[in-house]
């Protein structure tokens, strides 16, 4: 039994200072940033926060806002309807809806994006099917804040 306990113990702290390390390291560039601000900058901290810094911060804000309340909203209505409603394909979608975790998110972000701007493959596809030009139809623009979230 304590040979069990003990075994238990160094589990434990192995997972412990695991978890410390990985969050010093992904804390870096945020800690780099944070020692750099009260250093000599030659004035570049003065003058991004004239010119770029509270734009930069109202779009962090709209994009997490804007993020967490549309994930919110699909994943709350997809997780109800695969847990209370039996419809085709309901097996599927129990573990589909699982994959995009399993995707870096800035690999989806690179690809969709890829898909969904002007020259790629859905407007291409659908200029063509169509035969539609540039101000025929109207599409969000893959490229801007809306289209971060």
């Amino acid at each position: 039994m304590i040979t069990w306990m003990r075994h238990r113990d160094f589990e434990r702290a192995c997972w412990i200072t695991a978890s410390i390390a990985v969050t010093l390291l992904v804390a870096i560039p945020a800690l780099v940033v944070f020692f750099y601000v009260g250093s000599s900058s030659d004035g570049v901290w003065q003058h991004l926060q004239q010119t770029l810094l509270w734009e930069y911060v109202k779009n962090s804000f709209v994009l997490a806002v804007g993020v967490g309340m549309g994930s919110l909203l699909i994943g709350t209505v997809t997780a109800w309807l695969v847990t209370t409603v039996d419809f085709p394909g309901n097996r599927f979608f129990k573990w589909a809806l699982i994959l995009p975790m399993a995707i870096p998110p800035y690999l989806l972000a690179y690809v969709s994006t890829d898909m969904l701007q002007f020259s790629g493959p859905l407007q291409t596809g659908l200029r063509n099917y169509f035969e539609w030009s540039k101000g025929d139809y109207w599409f969000p623009e893959a490229r801007s804040l809306l289209g971060a979230v």
